[in-house]
């Protein structure tokens, strides 16, 4: 589904999750999170509504939900002029992880 929108940051993600999975390779296990999952956890989740537009609705409360509990104003990435909330989702993932997962 992501790469109809964009090959190459498809390629570029392949590659940062490749490089990841090798850097870590003294971790016990690597934890996929769902998109579902972090969202919920932020509040984030909206269940009436469908669709593409769903979607944007969503990444546009995590960009503010973020923003706010961090008190940072993070940029929002943009491809083809059309905003992607990138950042503030890789920083609404960190900030599931923080909270709810356990480091030893």
């Amino acid at each position: 589904g992501f790469f109809k929108h964009s090959g190459k940051t498809s390629l570029m993600l392949g590659e940062a999750r490749g490089a990841v999975m090798c850097g870590v390779g003294t971790v016990p296990a690597i934890v996929e999170v769902p998109v579902a999952t972090w969202k919920k956890h932020l509040g984030c989740q909206l269940g009436s509504v469908k669709g593409e537009k769903k979607g944007e609705l969503e990444k546009q409360m995590v960009h503010k939900k973020v923003c706010e509990k961090w008190d940072i104003d993070f940029p929002v990435s943009m491809l083809k002029s059309k905003a992607t909330y990138d950042v503030t989702d890789a920083i609404g993932i960190l900030t599931y992880a923080l909270e709810t997962l356990e480091f030893s």
